[in-house]
Formats: structure tokens, C-alpha cells, sequence
């Protein structure tokens, strides 16, 4: 029967378990999300995050230093991930009006 329908022996297993334990519901499409997320970052961590990147403009690299400092285990990438949903990944994100982050010095020449 697999071979008719071109697909593993494991996978008609699975639709057909599906159809006997689920009727015609069980065929549907699923959501490949996890349920839950053990690992996931607690929600007072990102806002921490956001706050530090807001108020002291920190980059991804200082926020993950300073929170591990303070026994928040996080990684520069996953904070860095944190920033991208928030939308703070880049510079000019956090000044949507446009003024300057930094101030313009003349390069020395010597």
C-alpha cells in the first residue's frame, strides 16, 4: 500500500494510525510548532534585554556579558535573536526619528 502511494512504510503507519484514532480530522494538516519550549527565555529576560538595548543602547555582545555577570545565562546569539523579533536589531531602529546615536568626530590623520 506504501509503495502505491510512494512513501515510506513509517509514514502510511503514521496517516493511518491518525485516521483510525482521528476520523477524517486527523488527516488534516498540523502545526509543526512545539507545544511547549523548556529552554525558552523567560519573558522577564527579554524585557531586560529590550530595556538595555533601549535605554543604553547596548550591543548584543554587551547585553549577553552584563547578564551573565548577574547570573543570566544567555548566549550572544540568542540575544541577538531577541533583538530581531523586538526590532532592535539594527542601530537606526532605536531612534526612529532620525536624530544621531553617535556624535561626528573628524578622523585624526596621525
Amino acid at each position: 500500500m506504501a509503495a502505491e502511494m510512494d512513501i515510506s512504510r513509517s509514514c502510511a503507519s503514521t496517516w493511518f494510525d491518525r485516521y483510525r484514532c482521528f476520523g477524517e480530522t486527523g488527516l488534516l494538516d498540523r502545526p509543526s510548532v512545539p507545544h511547549r519550549w523548556p529552554t525558552a527565555t523567560p519573558p522577564e529576560v527579554i524585557a531586560r534585554i529590550e530595556r538595555l538595548r533601549r535605554e543604553r543602547k547596548r550591543s548584543a555582545r554587551r547585553i549577553a556579558i552584563e547578564s551573565n555577570g548577574q547570573g543570566i545565562t544567555i548566549s550572544e546569539c540568542t540575544v541577538g535573536r531577541h533583538l530581531a523579533r523586538l526590532g532592535l536589531n539594527r542601530h537606526r531602529d532605536l531612534d526612529p526619528g532620525g536624530t544621531a546615536n553617535r556624535t561626528v568626530r573628524p578622523i585624526n590623520a596621525g
